[in-house]
């Protein structure tokens, strides 16, 4: 037998000639080989995820087992209910059939190697989500691709709590697992977004990569639970439906709109001080010509929206009353106000003493009211 004419030639991806995607601003992926250029071997890219990233939400593969090597940088990986963090060096192998995501530390980029074993075709995958990002696509194109690019996009409580409360020092509130999992069948219990059904209202474009989470929020358009609505894919045994989809929802996201005089010094305060991620970020050349700065947790039902002014006028002075309160649940952190204060803030008095009563307020660079309250809501 002739090796030679069986397989194909080896031929190495340059970095130059490699195809570069940076729709995104919080990622830039580098397409190195897919299953035409390694017959069917292997699938790569190479990954940079900035501080902030959203990273990729919780899906599986069927077909395939994905490798994550860290060039640089620090990565938090979920597998199955379970998260890890890898440093510069560390590889981590997520067996097929296994539910996973991946995002940067809170505080570190993260510089990746992905490889895909069997290959699955990918490039046109990411640049789908590039399009995403472009406003050229739509979550439902993502959502409906789910089959022909091997991307099964599933919901987890544990990395929902990973995006919502990181504890002051930045780290996770839940950090274990081994390495690498075998494929087992008690991983496929997180459910799969194809139990998604009726309107979707697309998330704002910058959090695109979280659109899978949040989309699979309780069915609508649906008659009764169980039922099948002409336009939807509601499996048997879902949730009760929740009213006209045209209206405003209970589940319905929220966006929290501010000027700013500095989107740097706010960003800092909002990001290195609580701990927000960047979402989205733009200069003047976006529609609208304002510079703008999405922040929030990813899988959040809510996001803030930081605006400056394209002409430079300083915003108007906000009022004592205008507070973003965050129920805490439980005893303020002093090292958590600590680091607001660090990152910008000012630890200031209430005007109301109610809220002194129940948290601490602090403000931050643009002037407005940040409380931690240690009640619970509801």
């Amino acid at each position: 037998m002739n090796l030679d004419a069986a397989r194909p030639a080896a031929r190495p991806v340059r970095a130059s000639e490699a195809e570069v995607l940076r729709g995104d601003p919080g990622s830039v992926i580098s397409l190195l080989a897919d299953p035409e250029h390694t017959d069917g071997a292997l699938t790569a890219n190479r990954s940079l995820l900035r501080r902030g990233s959203v990273g990729a939400p919780p899906h599986l593969h069927q077909r395939s087992a994905e490798l994550f090597y860290v060039l640089d940088g620090a990565l938090d990986v979920l597998v199955s209910d379970d998260i890890t963090t890898l440093h510069a060096g560390d590889l981590l192998v997520v067996s097929a059939g296994v539910p996973h995501a991946f995002a940067p530390r809170p505080d570190s980029d993260a510089d990746i190697l992905v490889v895909f074993t069997p290959g699955t075709a990918r490039f046109d995958y990411y640049r789908l989500l590039d399009s995403l990002h472009r406003g050229q696509a739509t979550p439902q194109d993502v959502t409906d691709s789910q089959e022909r690019f091997d991307n099964h996009y599933v919901t987890s409580a544990t990395w929902q709590r990973r995006a919502s409360n990181p504890d002051p020092a930045g780290r996770l509130m839940h950090v274990r697992a081994p390495l690498v999992l075998p494929r087992s069948a008690s991983t496929r219990s997180t459910r799969p977004v194809s139990t998604c059904v009726g309107r979707r209202g697309a998330p704002f474009s910058s959090a695109s990569r979280a659109f899978a989470a949040r989309c699979c929020s309780p069915p609508r358009r649906c008659s009764a639970p169980g039922s099948v609505p002409s336009d939807g894919r509601c499996a048997s045994g879902t949730a009760a439906c929740v009213g006209d989809p045209d209206r405003p929802q209970p589940s319905s996201h929220l966006r929290i709109a501010r000027p700013s005089r500095d989107l740097d010094q706010a960003g800092r305060f909002w990001i290195d001080g609580l701990g927000l991620r960047v979402l989205y970020r733009s200069g003047t050349d976006a529609e609208g010509v304002h510079a703008l700065l999405m922040l929030g947790w990813p899988e959040a039902a809510w996001h803030l929206e930081l605006v400056e002014d394209p002409n430079g006028e300083p915003p108007a002075n906000s009022t004592d009353e205008d507070l973003l309160v965050l129920y805490v649940g439980g005893p303020i952190d002093e090292e958590a106000v600590d680091q607001l204060v660090r990152a910008g803030g000012q630890q200031v008095t209430a005007r109301n003493p109610y809220w002194d009563r129940r948290g601490v307020s602090v403000l931050d660079p643009d002037g407005y009211r940040l409380v931690l309250s240690h009640r619970s809501w509801p």
